[in-house]
């Protein structure tokens, strides 16, 4: 994982459940005020995703909340 992918990674994984906007995100990862540049965010999930989800295309941990933001959801599987 790059820094930035594994410092939203650790944000989530620090609060499972929880859904977050891309502004808190951001400013979790990049540690600095959100400039509404919501493609880097979405780049940065993207990536993640396609390091953690068998099937990026159709997450099963990292789930976008529609209008709201993204959660990681923990489904109690062992891997």
């Amino acid at each position: 994982l790059g820094a930035k992918e594994y410092k939203l990674l650790l944000h989530f994984m620090e609060n499972p459940e929880w859904v977050f906007t891309k502004q808190q995100l951001y400013r979790a990862a990049w540690e600095d005020d959100y400039y509404y540049d919501d493609n880097t965010i979405m780049v940065h999930i993207s990536r993640l995703r396609n390091r953690i989800e068998d099937d990026p295309q159709n997450p099963e941990y990292l789930k976008t909340i529609r209008g709201i933001g993204y959660k990681l959801h923990y489904t109690g599987k062992k891997q």
